[in-house]
């Protein structure tokens, strides 16, 4: 990650009622996403929105219902944001996940 501003989020894979949360809080890709994938797309999504959050320094409320990280179906390894490309990377280390989220470039 160098000397980029980076933003980090660690999660435990114990949300019982993840459907719920993701109705609540996802945008309807990203449900699909979870409703495809389970447990495991809901933490891969909710971690990036997390992530993307501490970057920027944003509260949850302002920003994790129409901040969409889904691509085709699944969770998405970058979006654009603000003339942006953030990238995300994920670690696993079962059953904590962290991913890292970080700008690429901007235009």
């Amino acid at each position: 990650m160098g000397s980029s501003e980076n933003g980090i989020d660690i999660q435990n894979n114990k949300h019982k009622n993840y459907e719920a949360i993701a109705k609540r809080f996802f945008q309807p890709m990203e449900q699909n996403a979870v409703a495809t994938g389970g447990l495991i797309y809901f933490m891969a999504i909710w971690s990036r929105k997390e992530a993307f959050i501490k970057y920027h320094g944003s509260s949850i409320g302002d920003t994790i219902d129409w901040l969409d990280v889904s691509d085709q179906g699944k969770p998405a390894d970058q979006v654009e944001y603000n003339h942006q490309t953030i990238i995300f990377t994920e670690i696993k280390f079962n059953p904590v996940s962290v991913t890292f989220h970080f700008k690429l470039s901007s235009s």
